[in-house]
């Protein structure tokens, strides 16, 4: 990884945490390159350099150990040694606040919730189809519940649940959801949901929610959940913060405006990112 340091984004480096914050690491896209940050011991990184500005969903698999960033100039494959490709032409973002719309639902599959239509994309062979056509284009959100086999779509005309296999669709709460700007599921019942009036537990059974926490949690582009610990980490404009999913109590861990990365990945294995250089 080379030598720790501070990036113009203003994140913390060359300080430690006093305690690990989780066993794994985050690596984010922004709009001056790939980000690293190791939350066992705080330490943030650029770790590929260039215009990533455009990316606003991430999806890892795990079975190529590889990062598939969605981007307006096409989807890249970055690899763990921080060189990138070109991985497939096309516009995969549109609108600035549109993010987290990319999952990754196992065998080298992703879902993909465009703006006029629901697509799966397959990484191992770098084909796409479009499964449903539609006016998607207020969905700003897409968590995936690997329980169930469906995503949960979250959006300005409500909370939608979409077939992975086939798009099928259906929609579970009703209600102007267009505030969200991000989500992670918490269990296979329940989401937790971000927005510009407060911090909404979501069931995901009948469609009702429970606010936990006041205040504007708008700009908050990335939420990520640790599967052992069930710690919550969200990206926003003052920093990283922690949250309890349960109570809403939240407390910053780290500086500087993350709630320009949209595209972020948690994984609990420590990502070990070699520096590389924008080619």
């Amino acid at each position: 990884m080379g030598n720790k340091g501070s990036s113009s984004h203003g994140g913390v480096a060359g300080e430690a945490l006093a305690q690990p914050i989780l066993p794994g690491s985050i690596v984010a896209f922004g709009a001056t390159g790939v980000y690293r940050v190791n939350l066992q011991d705080g330490y943030v990184q650029k770790v590929v350099s260039g215009s990533w500005g455009s990316i606003r969903s991430s999806v890892r698999d795990p079975d190529q150990d590889k990062l598939f960033a969605f981007g307006g100039m096409g989807i890249y494959c970055v690899e763990q040694d921080g060189t990138h490709t070109k991985y497939m032409s096309g516009s995969w973002s549109a609108g600035d606040d549109r993010g987290q719309t990319a999952c990754y639902v196992g065998d080298g599959k992703v879902v993909y919730v465009g703006t006029t239509a629901i697509y799966s994309v397959n990484l191992r062979d770098r084909t796409y189809q479009k499964m449903v056509g539609g006016n998607w284009g207020g969905v700003k959100v897409t968590v995936y519940n690997q329980d169930d086999g469906y995503i949960y779509a979250i959006g300005s005309t409500g909370v939608y649940k979409v077939n992975v296999s086939n798009g099928e669709n259906d929609k579970i709460a009703s209600g102007a959801w267009g505030a969200v700007d991000t989500a992670v599921l918490l269990d296979k019942d329940t989401m937790l949901c971000f927005g510009a009036s407060g911090v909404y537990r979501l069931s995901l059974r009948d469609g009702s929610d429970n606010k936990i926490a006041s205040g504007a949690w708008g700009g908050m582009h990335a939420a990520l959940r640790d599967p052992d610990s069930e710690g919550i980490i969200v990206l926003g404009m003052r920093g990283l913060y922690r949250v309890d999913a349960a109570s809403g109590s939240h407390e910053r861990l780290i500086g500087g405006n993350w709630g320009t990365r949209y595209g972020a990945i948690y994984d609990p294995t420590p990502i070990e990112m070699s520096s590389a250089t924008d080619n």
